[in-house]
């Protein structure tokens, strides 16, 4: 071969590689232009593109080493909710939204699945109650248009004695055997302080109050 063949060839092989590096260099400025708009984008726009932690999409069951679940929290009706459940997969507690009041509870049941203690949130302040393992009324805190009210319950759940806030201030009002009535105490229509004292058989009361002056 003769020497003007050999560097025709060399020179042609040259130009191929020259080809094949600026392709390269080509395609590596492109990718580096990309990896540093994206960059950019992401600091200008730091709201959208920055999140702290981890997404997970719901139901999500929490278990313990033996598979068992002892909490699940998902969304239900709009609103969130959070169950915890012991390790005979009883559900002891949960925690959520009420779409009736827009606000959230929490109820701790006992072991029979019933409400042990419930608290909730409402246009009136909220109420706490608390209950036996047979549901049965215990106490109760809540509030309505005139103010705060407390509830007294005894061993059976009934009612036993309550005070609570009226148009005229503060009430007091104690019940006895069957739901009569034992003892009021708050103001009278003139706003002054009345006590009445009840007697089973007479459920009108003997009104105690101040006389009036001339």
């Amino acid at each position: 071969m003769e020497i003007e063949e050999r560097l025709a060839l060399v020179e042609a092989r040259l130009a191929r590689s020259e080809q094949r590096e600026a392709r390269y260099r080509r395609t590596a400025l492109a990718s580096l232009a990309l990896v540093l708009g994206v960059g950019f984008l992401a600091l200008a726009r730091p709201a959208e593109t920055d999140k702290v932690g981890t997404e997970l999409k719901g139901p999500v069951s929490i278990v313990d080493k033996d598979g068992r679940t002892i909490f699940e929290m998902g969304s239900g009706n709009g609103m969130p909710y959070l169950l915890m459940l012991n390790d005979q997969q009883e559900l002891v507690a949960r925690i959520g939204g009420s779409t009736e009041t827009g606000g959230g509870f929490l109820d701790l049941l006992h072991s029979t699945g019933r409400e042990g203690l419930k608290l909730a949130l409402d246009d009136y302040g909220g109420s706490v109650r608390t209950f036996d393992k047979k549901r049965r009324p215990r106490v109760t805190i809540d509030g309505d248009r005139h103010g705060g009210r407390v509830v007294l319950s005894d061993t059976e759940g009934s009612f036993k004695g309550w005070f609570h806030m009226r148009e005229r201030g503060g009430v007091l009002l104690l019940s006895g055997n069957e739901l009569k009535n034992t003892a009021y105490l708050g103001p009278a229509e003139d706003d002054a302080g009345q006590l009445i004292l009840y007697t089973p058989q007479d459920q009108k009361g003997n009104r105690i109050a101040p006389e009036k002056k001339q």
